[in-house]
């Protein structure tokens, strides 16, 4: 914690942090006020908020849907991270969360800061460094996790606190414990379970034709990761009513197929069918959305994995695939993606073009304008249900990665 406070202290020196974090306090200002006037009766925290009280007390209703576009759709074990909240009333849980998330978004920075010293063999420009920060305090996304109660901050800070173990410990126990965060931040939300295979430590020797495993270093991340999701196991095996309501949720009803605003390739091929009342199955559209993305990614990381530090691209990959291919997709999933898109631009050359083509443009379009475009979708829906222009930058940022680890084994 004490070093934590001399870091911020000296971010906080810098113009931008100060006027990002006015601006992260108007977001909590605003959204309190959204949160119990507009959004009041269809928010993520009530379902949190209930979760938290029935893994506890009413474990069958854990699925239990408040409404058709509002359900708990996570990992049952997850339940127990907003039990504490779930113990006061609602209204001093919500205040108490919103400051959990206020406090986290200072700690990511922290971990963004503490990556890049650690991954850049240059000098870091402190207030360059201080600009990506204030980009992500003032993201437009924040407000709509704010206003939803959504949990996105918790996952990105477990995420990003493995990713800094795994990068600076070169050990097995630091691997395994870096292992354990990855699996409690699949428990969170499961938007990061894809990026286990790129925990598989191998490497394709090209000259030689074949694929070597690093046994040990394989076998002691996906214990890590295994023993976090373990529970879950045993609780959708003794009650099988949670297995039932985790599969509908994710994978079936009318919330699936229904036209939305996801942005995903597969919610978009799918509001095609819909749209034009073609026949469709939207398990063979996310089967090939995966293995499309998820073989040419997986094939082309082990063929260029150089070192600890390739895992950045490893992690951002992971999600990058989950954003494309899964149905649900929205613009507060960004907050996942943006510091590891700030922590690629320190590791890439500053003005190449990979950095100027493929990341900083889509880095501008997640803080500034993914939430006029949702907005535009909504006018436009009844005639245009295509939410497609975060598509086009994140396959712009699967391309840039794409061709950064090529050129860079080349």
């Amino acid at each position: 914690m004490v070093e934590y406070k001399n870091k911020f202290l000296m971010l906080w020196r810098f113009t931008f942090i100060k006027i990002a974090i006015l601006i992260q306090i108007g977001y909590l200002i605003v959204s309190t006020f959204l949160f119990f006037t507009v959004f009041s009766s269809e928010n993520d925290f009530i379902l949190f908020y209930n979760a938290g009280y029935r893994i506890i007390n009413d474990i069958n209703n854990l699925y239990l849907k408040e409404s058709i576009d509002f359900f708990f759709r996570y990992f049952p074990f997850s339940a127990f991270f907003y039990t504490p909240f779930s113990l006061w009333d609602f209204t001093f849980g919500y205040f108490s969360f919103m400051m959990f998330n206020l406090l986290l978004n200072i700690g990511i920075c922290i971990l963004i800061y503490k990556i890049i010293k650690i991954t850049t063999s240059k000098r870091i420009d402190k207030e360059r460094l201080s600009r990506f920060l204030a980009l992500f305090l003032g993201a437009a996304p924040q407000v709509n996790n704010y206003i939803l109660g959504q949990n996105n901050l918790l996952v990105i800070f477990v995420l990003l606190a493995s990713l800094y173990i795994f990068i600076k410990y070169n050990s097995l126990k630091y691997e395994f414990l870096a292992s354990l965060l990855i699996g409690i931040s699949i428990n969170i939300k499961p938007i990061t379970i894809l990026i286990i295979p790129f925990l598989l430590v191998f490497l394709y020797h090209s000259k030689k034709d074949k694929i070597i495993i690093f046994i040990k270093r394989t076998i002691s991340s996906l214990i890590g990761v295994s023993l976090i999701l373990l529970p879950n196991i045993f609780l959708f095996f003794y009650f099988p009513k949670l297995w039932e309501g985790f599969i509908n949720n994710n994978f079936g009803g009318v919330n699936i197929v229904s036209i939305n605003h996801s942005f995903s390739i597969s919610k978009l091929i799918l509001n095609l069918f819909v749209f034009f009342n073609l026949p469709y199955n939207q398990f063979i559209i996310l089967l090939i959305s995966l293995l499309l993305f998820g073989g040419f990614s997986l094939y082309l990381f082990g063929k260029c994995f150089s070192n600890e530090n390739s895992l950045i691209f490893g992690f951002a990959y992971g999600i990058l695939i989950m954003l494309l291919a899964y149905f649900d997709s929205w613009n507060h999933h960004l907050l996942v993606l943006i510091p590891l898109l700030i922590i690629i631009l320190f590791n890439i050359p500053e003005n190449g073009k990979i950095s100027t083509f493929y990341f900083k443009p889509s880095l501008l379009y997640y803080v500034f304008l993914d939430l006029l475009f949702m907005g535009i979708w909504f006018s436009l829906r009844q005639w245009f249900p295509f939410n497609f222009v975060s598509t086009v930058f994140l396959i712009l940022n699967f391309y840039g990665i794409s061709k950064y680890l090529n050129r860079s084994k080349r």
